[in-house]
């Protein structure tokens, strides 16, 4: 069979719907080869087979997308959670303000506690708190508020001056004195 009639064979079969595969099968089995055969069908203008993914293509796509949309997504939660803007900032000459006026003495039961809030010292500037130089007055701080709790022992003194040290977010730092009596 002469190539011409070959291209109209299978121009013929194409027309007819027959699979692409059944002619090739049978064009092989007419001893053509295949690089004979894909030459033939591409002048009879059959279409071409898609090529399909194999699984490795197809993981490393999806992998590649995986990571992409990591990376976004890991963007957009950084800038908008991490990345808090509206917290309210110091300025670089802002000092944390104390207002020593009010630190008066203040009276503490053997045994009792208070809760001091530490705001009414420092002003609206909300700094962390530090302190130091006591004995037998436990402090814990939470927040801007601290609990003196009264562990009073034989040979405690009755009066107590507890240093506080506010410090802002540029590290600028202040304090002030708390005198505490055990009544």
């Amino acid at each position: 069979m002469p190539y011409p009639e070959t291209i109209a064979y299978i121009k013929r079969q194409i027309e007819k719907g027959i699979d692409i595969d059944k002619i090739k099968k049978a064009l092989i089995e007419s001893g053509y080869q295949q690089d004979v055969i894909d030459e033939l069908l591409s002048k009879a203008g059959a279409p071409k087979p898609e090529k399909k993914s194999s699984g490795i293509e197809v993981l490393l796509k999806d992998a590649a997308i995986g990571v992409f949309l990591l990376i976004m997504i890991g963007s957009l939660v950084y800038f908008n959670f991490f990345n808090n803007t509206g917290s309210e900032k110091f300025s670089p000459n802002e000092q944390v303000q104390i207002d020593i006026s009010n630190a008066d003495t203040l009276n503490l039961e053997k045994d009792g506690f208070i809760n001091v809030n530490l705001n009414q010292y420092a002003g609206n500037s909300n700094p962390l708190f530090t302190f130091e130089g006591t004995l037998c007055v436990n402090v814990q701080i939470s927040g801007n508020n601290a609990i003196l709790r009264s562990v009073f022992l034989p040979n405690c003194p009755l009066v107590e001056n507890i240093m506080f040290t506010a410090v802002n977010p540029d590290g600028q730092t202040d304090s002030f004195n708390l005198k505490i009596k055990i009544v």
